[in-house]
């Protein structure tokens, strides 16, 4: 092994050991993070566009109270980031805060679906009129929700870096 084996930017893996330039990031990686971005957008972006719509029309929220809800969700979805940033450069670093955010995230969307998937967190009907959701419903659809902003704050501020990371800039052959 020589020192040209190795990353020149001064990379080191989890463990604090120099990185092998041959054995990572590189465009395998990068597929990785545009494919985990493509996929968040789609999901934030299919819940926020019919977010109104199913508060309205399944919840029975008021037109007013639901597109406030949405926007302080959507306005926390975009602030948490600001808390990820702060959380990577003074705790735990760029992949440990996208690795347990995106767990977050995930965890989030799953409670999510449960949430409008189970007959028991769904208002019940009667006289075939919807009632309006109970406090548990309406609870556990909201943690859901904000379950999501948070894990979202951790992804937002470090996945764009990642991808920049993936090549070495003191590498004349990977600058261009």
């Amino acid at each position: 092994m020589e020192i040209k084996d190795f990353t020149r930017g001064g990379t080191v893996d989890l463990h604090g050991r120099p990185v092998f330039a041959s054995k990572t990031g590189k465009w395998k990686a990068c597929a990785f993070l545009v494919g985990y971005e493509a996929f968040e957008r789609m999901a934030f972006h299919g819940i926020a566009s019919n977010l109104v719509n199913f508060l309205t029309t399944q919840l029975h929220e008021d037109t007013i109270s639901s597109v406030r809800n949405v926007n302080s969700w959507s306005g926390s979805v975009w602030i948490t980031p600001i808390l990820g940033a702060y959380v990577a450069d003074a705790y735990l670093g760029r992949f440990w805060t996208f690795t347990v955010s995106s767990l977050i995230y995930v965890m989030g969307m799953i409670m999510l679906t449960t949430a409008v998937s189970l007959k028991s967190l769904k208002p019940t009907c009667s006289n075939g009129v919807r009632n309006k959701a109970s406090t548990l419903q309406s609870t556990f659809f909201y943690i859901s929700l904000y379950t999501i902003a948070i894990g979202a704050g951790g992804t937002k501020p470090n996945i764009s870096t990642f991808g920049a990371d993936q090549f070495d800039d003191f590498n004349p052959m990977k600058r261009s």
